[in-house]
């Protein structure tokens, strides 16, 4: 029997075409545990027949970026043949032409609704984050079991008398750090957030593509409020003598933007032409270390808000950061006349996160701790959560993060990502992290 669907007063109906005498329903509520809206603003509820044949009416889209909406409820009328419903819960900026999500980066689950009832029945549909990246299988009628993370059969569904509340899933609870912060470092609180971002624009290189997106778990832990300057590093030369000093200042095309000018020292200057060995290095030498690739955007992108930028969506990005300040780039030219080239002493104060770190948009970009390798291959292979990912895969290359100021504006985004062999450049500095005990 072929099922068409009608919508009225939030309701969602199905119907056959032929006239009958009115039919009980379900009344269907829709719950979950995932923080939201940070792993899904948008959920798509289908009804299938027998045959598996969902038409284009029956469904529905429910706009779920309101955490304090959840649970959500609905009626569908019964009909014999139309027992099978689907819901995914996504990001809307993941959705295609035909209304479907276009990414792996959801829960998805597939049930069977009760024999047809004589009145209103109650059912209860969980989308469990522990699902989260499995997807479910209309034609073999399996979806996930959040007990196992395996495909087992379409459960019936039933009521259920306490549903679990929007961000109950215990390793979405944001975490504190164990202790106040050092001195000159932010605290990031731990928690759970998608690494990557389907929206961002295509890049040179495939590998560094920000898809697929990725489930990722970030222990709490301390952050550098600001970028190694030139002060910074005499500070340790002077505790550590053998420590190898970055590339000095030069005439040639790859010295002429090094800050490290022993003949007329800037303290203030951000450190960059510093390799990547030096970099771990720096941070090692006070306790610290490199952050890792996932900590930096989970930073960048102020942890479950995931926006757009560190200061948050304002695309005024050459009025926040440092970038695109080479020879005749676009932010030199103001209205107050043109600005210097290269990086800047002390950042710019609107360029600054949640948690008070500055200059993850922009001024020298910088390294971490992984070794580069596009999403979905090597070590981001696979589904599920990732808890304190760190890639180590020997590719040659590394991981660089954040903008700078020889960047197009677009490299402010916290999603973004670059690779470089180990060696020096202008455009790369230093920041460090430290675990919290």
């Amino acid at each position: 029997m072929r099922v068409r669907t009608l919508i009225a007063s939030g309701l969602l109906f199905v119907a056959c075409d032929d006239v009958a005498p009115p039919r009980g329903q379900w009344v269907v509520t829709l719950a979950t545990d995932a923080p939201i809206p940070a792993l899904g603003d948008r959920v798509l509820v289908e009804i299938y027949d027998d045959d598996g044949f969902a038409c284009s009416s029956c469904r529905r889209a429910f706009g779920t970026a309101d955490a304090s909406r959840w649970p959500l409820s609905f009626g569908v009328a019964a009909d014999s043949d139309a027992r099978r419903i689907r819901a995914r819960l996504f990001r809307a900026k993941t959705l295609s032409e035909d209304g479907t999500p276009q990414t792996s980066a959801l829960i998805d689950v597939l049930a069977m609704l009760p024999a047809d009832p004589a009145g209103v029945e109650s059912v209860t549909l969980v989308l469990h984050t522990e699902c989260f990246g499995i997807a479910s299988d209309v034609e073999a009628n399996t979806t996930c079991d959040p007990a196992t993370k395996l495909l087992q059969a379409a459960p019936e569904l039933r009521e259920v008398m306490a549903p679990p509340a929007a961000g109950s899933w215990p390793p979405a609870a944001e975490k504190s750090c164990a202790t106040p912060a050092p001195g000159n470092m932010a605290c990031i609180p731990g928690g759970v957030f998608l690494l990557g971002d389907p929206d961002s624009p295509p890049q040179p290189d495939p590998l560094a593509a920000t898809i697929p997106e990725r489930l990722v778990k970030v222990p709490p832990f301390y952050l550098d409020m600001h970028e190694m300057t030139v002060g910074d590093f005499l500070t340790l030369q002077s505790q550590q003598p053998a420590l190898v000093a970055p590339a000095v200042k030069g005439d040639d095309d790859a010295r002429e933007m090094c800050a490290y000018d022993p003949s007329a020292i800037d303290p203030a200057a951000p450190l960059n032409c510093v390799g990547r060995d030096a970099a771990e290095t720096y941070c090692q030498v006070q306790g610290k270390r490199l952050p890792t690739e996932a900590e930096w955007e989970y930073a960048a992108s102020n942890g479950q808000y995931e926006d757009r930028y560190p200061w948050g969506s304002d695309d005024d990005i050459c009025a926040r950061a440092v970038v695109a300040r080479s020879n005749l780039s676009l932010c030199r030219i103001t209205d107050e006349g043109t600005l210097n080239e290269g990086p800047v002493a002390g950042g710019a104060a609107e360029d600054v996160d949640v948690w008070g770190v500055f200059d993850l948009g922009g001024n020298v970009s910088e390294w971490v701790a992984d070794s580069f390798q596009g999403y979905g291959a090597g070590c981001w292979a696979g589904n599920g959560l990732l808890e304190g990912p760190r890639c180590a895969d020997e590719t040659g290359r590394f991981s660089v993060r954040g903008g700078n100021w020889d960047s197009a504006p677009i490299s402010a985004r916290s999603s973004l990502r670059a690779s470089r062999d180990q060696s020096f450049s202008s455009r790369i500095g230093v920041r460090c992290a430290l675990d919290s005990l």
